[in-house]
């Protein structure tokens, strides 16, 4: 199973624009929301000194604005027969998703 979930995050991460970041986890069982295939969360990192332009504190060198993707897939999604399906709706939904936020 984690190899699956290995091949499916080096899959999408190839079609990721710059500034995102992608992480795949399974859940540990149970159902997830409305038996959904996936749950997506997503996280922006930030640093102060977007916040402190004009303060005179300086500059930073350290990249922000980097948003990380990530998936929380339920198990059975991740047999043989199913794990094309669910890599096809991650794929879709990413990039609904990036395109939203354009």
């Amino acid at each position: 199973m984690l190899a699956v979930i290995q091949l499916m995050e080096r899959y999408l991460k190839d079609r990721l624009p710059e500034g995102y970041k992608l992480k795949i986890a399974s859940s540990q069982g149970g159902n997830l929301p409305n038996r959904a295939p996936f749950i997506r969360r997503t996280f922006r990192q930030t640093t102060l000194d977007e916040f402190m332009e004009g303060s005179g504190y300086g500059g930073s060198d350290i990249p922000a604005s980097n948003v990380e993707i990530c998936y929380t897939v339920h198990p059975r999604w991740l047999n043989a027969e199913k794990v094309l399906e669910l890599l096809d709706l991650l794929l879709k939904d990413m990039d609904l998703y990036i395109n939203g936020k354009r």
